[in-house]
C-alpha cells in the first residue's frame, strides 16, 4: 500500500503531516520551502469528507480564482430554490479585467446563466464571475461563503482590482474588519463600477496579496467541492468538468475529474474533484503563496499532478 507523505525540507513540521495510506508504492511529495515562502496541500477521500494526508491542512490561504466554487455554490442553491434557471438570459455586468473573455463584450450583452457559470470555471471569466454576484446578491453569496470557510465580504474581481489600484483604500481594507469591509465595499458601489482598471498593475510582483484576496484552507476548499458533488443537479458537475485542470493523459485516467484553479502574482492555488475508477471520490487541494515575489507556477502545477496521480496511479 502506497503511502503519501506531504512535507516540507527546511520548514517547521506541521501539526499534522503524518503519512496515509492511499494504495500502490510508497512516494513522498516533498516542496522545497524557503523561508519567504508558504504553501499548503491537502488529498481527502470523500463521502463523508476524510482527510488522508495534509500539510497546514487548516491554514486559510489566498485561493486567486477558487472563490468561485462558491459563487457556483450559492447561485446553484438558487436555481434549486426556483430563483433561477440555467437557461435565464441575463444582462452582462461591468467588465472586469482578465482572465476570460467577456471584458470584450458591450455591457449589457444578453448572457444564459449556464453559459456565465461555464466561463466562470472553465476559463475563470473574471466579468461573468461579477455579472453572477450580482445576480446572486452579496448578502447570499456572504452567507453560502460563510457557511463554507470562505472569508467574508466576498469581493468581486472589480473590486478587488480597484482596491488594489488605490494605496489608500488597499491600507483601508487592510485595517478593516469584516464589517467595516463590507461598509467599505457599499459606500464604494458607484466609484468602483467606474473605476479605470489597469491590466499592466496587476502584473508582476505581488500586491496586498495577503489581504486584498479570497481566503479558505485546503480542508475549506474540501467541504465546498464535496457539497458541490452532493448536489442533486447534474449541471454543476458538467461545468467543473469542462476544464480538467491536468494533462490529458493524467485525466483520461478518472472516471470523472473537476477543476478550479486560481491564481495571481505570489499565489497560486489548484484544487481537484476526482472519482476514481473504483466509484471513490477524493479532492486534492493545494495552494501555495509569496508576499515578496511570482512564483513558478509550472513547478507547483507538476506537484499537483503529482499529488494527482496517487489517487489514480
Amino acid at each position: 500500500m502506497p503511502r503519501l507523505r506531504m512535507s516540507s525540507p527546511g520548514c517547521a513540521s506541521p501539526a499534522r503531516s503524518s503519512p496515509a495510506t492511499i494504495g500502490g508504492s510508497s512516494r513522498r511529495i516533498s516542496p522545497r520551502c524557503p523561508a519567504a515562502r508558504r504553501w499548503a496541500s491537502i488529498g481527502w477521500a470523500t463521502a463523508p469528507p476524510t482527510p488522508v494526508a495534509e500539510l497546514h491542512g487548516g491554514q486559510a490561504m489566498p485561493l486567486g480564482s477558487g472563490f468561485k466554487l462558491w459563487v457556483l455554490g450559492a447561485l446553484a442553491e438558487q436555481i434549486a430554490a426556483g430563483r433561477h434557471k440555467w437557461s435565464d438570459v441575463v444582462p452582462l455586468g461591468t467588465p472586469s479585467l482578465p482572465s476570460g473573455m467577456l471584458q470584450n463584450w458591450p455591457k449589457g450583452a444578453p448572457v444564459t446563466v449556464q453559459t456565465l457559470a461555464t466561463l466562470m470555471i472553465s476559463i475563470s471569466d473574471n466579468t461573468a464571475t461579477d455579472t453572477l454576484i450580482g445576480l446572486v446578491g452579496r448578502d447570499a453569496i456572504d452567507a453560502h461563503a460563510r457557511a463554507g470557510g470562505l472569508s467574508v465580504p466576498v469581493l468581486t474581481t472589480r473590486e478587488a482590482f480597484a482596491i488594489k489600484a488605490e494605496a489608500g483604500l488597499t491600507a483601508a481594507w487592510k485595517a478593516a474588519d469584516p464589517a467595516r469591509r463590507t461598509t467599505l465595499l457599499r459606500r464604494n458601489a458607484a466609484r468602483f463600477a467606474a473605476a479605470t482598471l489597469d491590466v499592466a498593475a496587476m502584473t508582476g510582483s505581488p500586491v496586498a496579496n495577503g489581504e486584498v484576496e479570497w481566503f479558505a484552507s485546503p480542508q475549506a476548499v474540501a467541504r465546498q467541492l464535496d457539497r458541490l458533488r452532493r448536489l442533486p443537479d447534474p449541471v454543476v458537475l458538467q461545468i467543473l468538468s469542462v476544464s480538467a485542470g491536468a494533462a490529458p493523459a493524467v485525466a483520461v485516467r478518472f472516471a470523472y475529474l473537476g477543476y478550479k484553479g486560481g491564481s495571481e502574482p505570489g499565489v497560486i492555488a489548484l484544487n481537484y474533484l476526482a472519482r476514481d475508477r473504483n466509484g471513490g471520490w477524493w479532492v486534492i487541494s493545494t495552494a501555495w503563496t509569496r508576499p515578496d515575489a511570482a512564483i513558478d507556477g509550472a513547478a507547483f502545477a507538476a506537484l499537483a499532478g503529482r499529488a494527482l496521480l496517487l489517487v489514480q496511479p
